[in-house]
């Protein structure tokens, strides 16, 4: 376990409150964090905020909005560990091209595309 990257997650779940159930149960599954295995359910619950970003549900859009742009700017700002956290562990995890959630890979910022084309 990486006290940055646990860091990172603990200020993230405490700046987006919606990620606390996810912690939580995290924690309980595996009584610590294990930051690569949440973020694979970080990705999965942005994933489900997708339909929001273009119906009425203007709480789910903006957070959808706010988690992707706290990714861009963590990873833009990040060390390498932190980099490859959200690498490996969101992108990578992301819906590829021509499967439901795809449209996801266009949200996200400049940085985080670039290096989307980077991995595929």
């Amino acid at each position: 376990m990486s006290m940055p990257s646990v860091s990172f997650i603990r200020s993230m779940v405490a700046r987006f409150p919606t990620l606390d159930a996810l912690l939580k149960e995290h924690i309980e599954d595996f009584e610590e964090i294990l930051p690569h295995l949440f973020f694979g359910d970080v990705t999965r619950h942005i994933v489900s905020l997708l339909p929001a970003a273009s119906g009425s549900d203007f709480p789910r859009r903006r957070e959808l909005r706010d988690i992707l742009a706290h990714l861009e700017e963590s990873y833009s700002r990040g060390d390498d560990e932190l980099q490859e956290l959200i690498s490996v562990s969101f992108l990578e995890n992301l819906p590829r091209p021509g499967e439901a959630g795809a449209q996801i890979r266009e949200m996200v910022g400049p940085t985080l595309r670039a290096q989307l084309a980077v991995i595929g």
